[in-house]
């Protein structure tokens, strides 16, 4: 409407085309069916805890629910602003520039994440007595469970995204919905047999591990993907940063017991350590000069506005 009022050399004329027709709502049909097993994967074991553990131990997963929407709402930004971008290298052709944005995409999204959710495993404790006071039962254990599920998810959406921009996703999202339901069948034999409630978020996590792996071999197969490639400048510099960053938050928590030095020094030092690893392990010379100079950016214009 804007650009018909605005713009004389803008009218409207109804086109027909069936061919672009069928692959749009071929696309949007298989975008939703992959959502939607997304959702009835999550849903199930809701279901699933109900049964075997009743209306509370689900309260203390809502909350965790709850916890991991609002960490992950600090990474989609970040991806999403890489989705044009990795769809217009595609759509170029430009194959080592869409691998490279991949790989950046995956690595600074997994780094984002982590910022936060290695400060809040350690502090989940305190935060969760000073939101709620009391705290269901489980809680805890669920919120570092589910936000060591959305470091790895942290993961998937650059692979997604790479597969959305060739616009053929029927296939992809038919074996990633059969992976995704694996959910439901291993979580209900985990807790048949006997296994304490937290094991169906270890399942989760498992299964994504599992569903990672699937995405790269299809994606080797169908994008021709460097996976030695992808292991080198992605899934190595993350699994250095995690293991260096471990220890003194561990010690720390080990050490100090009192509530609020728990929850200041711990949250604090776990931050700055893991600032200070993902700068001087996890990124390259390149790396390091691009985030750089955006700081120093930032500090010139906040300079200039005061």
């Amino acid at each position: 409407m804007y650009c018909n009022k605005c713009f004389v050399t803008t009218k409207y004329r109804a086109i027909w085309d069936k061919v672009a027709f069928k692959e749009m709502f071929s696309f949007s049909g298989w975008s939703l069916f992959g959502s939607l097993a997304n959702l009835a994967s999550q849903q199930g074991l809701n279901i699933l805890i109900n049964i075997f553990y009743g209306v509370t131990v689900n309260a203390a997963a809502g909350i965790a629910n709850q916890v991991s929407s609002n960490v992950y709402q600090f990474i989609s930004n970040f991806q999403t602003a890489f989705q044009p971008q990795i769809v217009k290298t595609y759509a170029a052709k430009e194959m080592e520039r869409f691998h490279k944005l991949i790989f950046q995409t995956s690595k600074f999204s997994y780094y984002l994440i982590i910022v936060l959710v290695l400060p809040i495993l350690f502090t989940i404790d305190g935060i969760l007595k000073i939101w709620l006071k009391e705290v269901p039962e489980y809680t805890a254990i669920f919120c570092r469970l589910i936000l060591i599920l959305l470091s790895t998810e942290a993961l998937t959406a650059p692979l997604w995204m790479s597969v959305q921009a060739t616009g053929k996703i029927r296939s992809y999202q038919i074996l990633m919905a059969c992976l995704i339901f694996l959910n439901f069948p291993i979580a209900y034999v985990a807790l048949a047999i006997g296994l304490p409630v937290y094991s169906v978020w270890c399942v989760r996590i498992l299964v994504n591990i599992f569903v990672i792996g699937a995405r790269c071999i299809y994606m080797k197969k169908k994008l021709d993907f460097p996976l030695f490639l992808y292991f080198k400048k992605v899934m190595l510099p993350i699994l250095n940063v995690t293991l260096l960053a471990l220890p003194i938050p561990i010690l720390l928590y080990y050490t100090i017991h009192g509530f609020w030095q728990n929850l200041i020094i711990v949250g604090i030092v776990t931050f700055i350590v893991t600032i200070l690893d993902i700068y001087y392990i996890g990124m390259n010379i390149q790396e390091k000069e691009m985030v750089s100079n955006m700081i120093l950016k930032k500090i010139s214009l906040f300079r200039k506005e005061s």
